[in-house]
């Protein structure tokens, strides 16, 4: 009986997994604006009735465990779907919740949580993910006129400085040593508690990469693919800059009343007194701006922004990195300055400042 059962005799394929029925379904799908006039023309509480040339749309519809359904579609039929049930109330008195490869990736986003594999560099997967993406953003790079991309050799990083560092249509971990893997926030919490106390292990910190959180603290949203620097360690008088942009005020609405900068940490009587008539006069220096500080070497480049992007949840420009964890550690800053950086996005000469945490 069970050799002869019909089910063994009947299996078929689905369309839903064959890519031609989805691309057939996707290239015959009618616009947006005709599907509504038909279901004008069509009597109050009806569906529009159905014509040969409509195209055949493979899907597949599958029940949970949990008693509800998940329908499978192709790409660009979601959207028609979306504007059919997206008000319709379900029996559980729950939303229609549409998911994908993007739509996953833009809730972890939201939620400050790192994505697997893109956000997750130095394991297998993260670095396939990787390697692939790279491919896609140079191809986008190489169509177009070779007037209107970025030249790549010619970014201007101040001082006389030129180039991109590494690739600049990616994530060019290279850069930063050999062999990098990964680490989790317990193990960086504890390398970052030893090192107050003076006694941080090499071997603990080596081409170790760490996911954090990447928060601009003034206007910009960080792209992939930018870099992430740390405070200036070579240059003090650019150091003190940097720090100078971290003490504005955050508010983002105008006062009446002007509130001003304070001077450079160890300043003198005179370059206070040169500071304050400066702020009278001029107002704070832009990014991109000629008296805007300028990026640090690339001996301070620390790591890459994996995912960036508009936070809606935070009303600001959020992004996850990885950072290397040896190049974090040093310093003889507080912490405060520490989990400060610099982000510039790849292909501009100017960088924004920024925190970072762990996540």
């Amino acid at each position: 009986m069970l050799a002869n059962w019909p089910i063994d005799q009947s299996l078929t394929t689905l369309a839903i997994f064959d890519r031609n029925a989805r691309l057939a379904a996707s290239h015959t799908l009618p616009s947006q604006k005709s599907i509504n006039r038909r279901k004008a023309a069509a009597l109050p509480g009806q569906y529009p009735e159905a014509r040969p040339i409509d195209p055949k749309i493979p899907v597949l519809l599958h029940v949970n465990s949990s008693g509800s359904w998940t329908l499978l579609a192709p790409w660009k039929c979601i959207l028609p779907i979306w504007y059919s049930v997206v008000y319709y109330p379900l029996s559980t008195g729950g939303n229609v919740r549409f998911g994908g490869l993007e739509e996953t990736r833009q809730l972890a986003h939201e939620s400050s949580q790192p994505w697997f594999p893109g956000d997750f560099p130095g394991t297998k997967a993260g670095d396939q993910w990787e390697e692939s993406e790279q491919e896609k953003r140079k191809r986008d790079w190489a169509k177009r006129p070779r007037g209107k991309r970025i030249a790549w050799d010619s970014v201007p990083l101040g001082n006389g400085r030129k180039g991109e560092i590494g690739k600049g249509w990616a994530c060019d971990w290279s850069v930063l040593g050999d062999a990098l893997h990964r680490t989790d926030r317990a193990a960086a919490e504890r390398v970052f508690s030893c090192q107050n106390a003076g006694n941080v292990e090499q071997s603990a910190t080596t081409g170790a990469l760490v996911n954090v959180k990447i928060t601009l603290l003034s206007r910009g949203v960080p792209q992939p693919c930018a870099r992430v620097y740390r405070l200036p360690s070579t240059d003090p008088e650019l150091l003190q800059k940097w720090l100078a942009l971290a003490e504005q005020p955050k508010n983002g609405k105008k006062s009446a009343q002007k509130i001003f900068r304070p001077p450079p940490r160890n300043a003198t009587q005179q370059m206070r007194a040169a500071y304050l008539a400066h702020t009278l006069l001029e107002p704070p220096a832009q990014p991109g701006d000629g008296g805007y500080p300028v990026v640090p070497d690339e001996v301070d480049l620390v790591g890459f922004v994996t995912t960036g992007n508009y936070n809606l949840s935070e009303g600001r420009g959020t992004g996850i990195g990885s950072l290397l964890l040896s190049k974090v550690v040093e310093g003889n800053g507080d912490m405060r300055e520490r989990k400060l950086c610099i982000v510039r996005d790849a292909g501009q000469g100017f960088g924004r400042l920024a925190s970072w945490e762990l996540v």
